[in-house]
């Protein structure tokens, strides 16, 4: 009995070593996945490290272009939060093949975690970890590599609070290569976008967004350095605030009860009312200057226009009532005379 299990495991041995030791030639397989296992073979020999190119001098050129699809901006923390789609293209020389040899295949999709990738990154993050929802790339034949992944960018932004709730703030995105000179990765706008592409934010968000996009630009500049330059692509942002929603809560009881302490100013100084206005007045006022804080973003450069005014009218009315009260203790002596 063991002498038969012995002579059925040899002859089983033939088989298992053809099987493993076959070429991708005679795997019955598509032509996609042919030459995507040739492809990454050849990119296990010259490793993930380095340029996509076979001459040094030979600048890899890097196009970016920023799809936005939602926007919010803490204001207290000044961190604009962006969800993007990021367009990459760039030419890999060691992704290329012959059509022919393929079944006049043209195009592959490709994992990115086994190519080399351009190191671009934003400059002027507020978080240490960018979230990013996987994509395949895109390869032709030619070596061109198209990568659109969604990614959510937090970058720091500059709150001016002086027009609130009227204002506009203006943020921007640098992105750039974090370690190679402009000579060596050249960054540049892709299709030569003038901004970023709000197609997808003005289908969705728009309407349900707390700020109106006025304006998107994007441009090119140069850092320099001792030796060379980094190019940075620029993204602007000019973001201005909706304000039917602070209009009702903050602006027009703000101009009614100033035009209602104007009318305690025209009462005569014996009416008994008179001091019960102000007060009331005087009491929404503060009211409204606690609901202003809340909403308003705290800086430490300026006050909203809306607070300056609330503090007048504040101040008039304290100065008001001390007259009233001044007036009353008079005519009470004269009465008493």
């Amino acid at each position: 009995m063991k002498l038969f299990f012995i002579l059925l495991f040899h002859s089983c041995i033939p088989t298992i070593t053809s099987c493993n030791g076959s070429s991708n030639s005679n795997l019955n397989m598509s032509y996609e996945k042919k030459i995507i296992l040739d492809l990454l073979a050849n990119y296990k020999l010259v490793g993930l490290n380095g340029r996509p190119v076979i001459n040094d001098s030979t600048a890899t050129i890097v196009e970016l272009g920023l799809g936005l699809v939602q926007i919010d901006l803490d204001e207290k923390n000044r961190v604009l939060t962006t969800s993007m789609w990021v367009k990459h293209k760039w030419q890999d020389e060691y992704l290329r093949w012959s059509p022919e040899d393929y079944g006049g295949l043209v195009k592959i999709r490709i994992n990115p975690k086994f190519v080399w990738k351009p190191d671009i990154m934003l400059y002027n993050t507020a978080a240490v970890k960018i979230d990013e929802r996987e994509a395949l790339m895109v390869v032709t034949h030619t070596g061109k590599v198209q990568w659109l992944p969604h990614q959510i960018f937090k970058s720091s932004c500059s709150v001016d609070v002086r027009s609130f709730p009227f204002d506009e703030q203006h943020c921007q995105l640098w992105f750039g290569s974090w370690t190679y000179f402009n000579s060596e990765i050249d960054a540049r706008l892709f299709k030569k976008a003038k901004g970023i592409d709000l197609r997808a934010f003005q289908t969705d968000y728009k309407e349900s967004c707390p700020w109106e996009i006025a304006n998107t630009t994007a441009k090119k500049l140069f850092f320099p350095s001792q030796k060379d330059a980094f190019g940075v692509l620029t993204f602007s942002l000019s973001l201005k605030r909706k304000f039917v929603f602070t209009s009702y809560v903050l602006t027009l009881p703000c101009v009614f009860l100033a035009a209602l302490s104007l009318l305690v100013f025209l009462l005569p100084p014996d009416r008994p009312d008179r001091t019960s206005l102000a007060m009331s007045t005087f009491s929404s006022f503060l009211v409204l200057l606690l609901i202003l804080v809340e909403a308003a973003p705290p800086t430490a450069s300026n006050i909203p226009l809306l607070g300056k005014l609330s503090i007048t009218r504040y101040k008039d009315l304290q100065h008001t009532i001390h007259t009233i009260h001044s007036w009353q203790k008079i005519i009470d002596t004269l009465n008493c005379v």
